[in-house]
């Protein structure tokens, strides 16, 4: 059985439509006792918990949300933790894109903090300090790896009379949103996508001669 130059693009474009990569996700938790040996539930947490990974929403960007529009996730079951986020996209069209932040992450203690390519400076990066929550960033093309370390805010709360204890404000979620698209296919399947449709009619007319 021959495959045709027309039918052998289409399979093509249907695997390279289906074809996805995984960003992998490393929890952390705060430890059962911290520095002082007493409990403390919104301690800094440095006790590995689990991995998981999740599909890429768009293989040409680090975009990525994990319930940034519910700020209900509970990774584990956690609702204070450290979260070290890592994958890789690749830049198809080099140019200029508008990347930002969206979720939890304000607050006392939250950050969120985005680097491609490992470099030492953050392309996004917000605190209850500094708030450089969305940015322009230039690449080239080819493949690019990126990292997103977050960790959910807390809040000041009045445990007795007089007494205040700083603990996690239960609004866990994270985003980044990309802007403008920059980085997809000049053709990109969001234009495109028609294209995989004539995959069965394609397919029908070959069988047919």
């Amino acid at each position: 059985m021959k495959t045709t130059p027309l039918l052998a693009a289409l399979l093509l474009m249907q695997a390279s439509a289906g074809a996805q990569s995984a960003i992998t996700v490393d929890i952390w938790r705060a430890p059962d006792l911290n520095e002082f040996g007493i409990p403390d539930p919104g301690a800094y947490p440095t006790v590995f918990v689990g991995s998981y990974t999740v599909p890429m929403a768009n293989p040409y960007s680090p975009e990525l949300n994990f319930n940034a529009d519910t700020l209900d996730w509970r990774p584990f079951g956690l609702s204070w933790f450290k979260a070290d986020i890592h994958g890789s996209f690749t830049v198809a069209t080099p140019g200029t894109d508008q990347l930002m932040f969206r979720g939890g992450i304000m607050g006392r203690v939250s950050i969120a903090s985005l680097t491609i390519d490992g470099n030492y400076n953050p392309v996004l990066f917000t605190s209850s300090i500094d708030s450089l929550y969305q940015n322009t960033v230039t690449l080239s093309k080819g493949l690019h790896s990126f990292d997103l370390i977050y960790m959910p805010g807390q809040s000041q709360a009045l445990v007795g009379p007089g007494d205040v204890e700083t603990v996690p404000n239960g609004k866990d979620g994270i985003a980044i949103v990309d802007v403008d698209h920059t980085w997809e296919p000049a053709s990109s399947v969001r234009e495109s996508t028609w294209l995989v449709w004539l995959f069965p009619l394609g397919l029908l007319l070959w069988r047919r001669k």
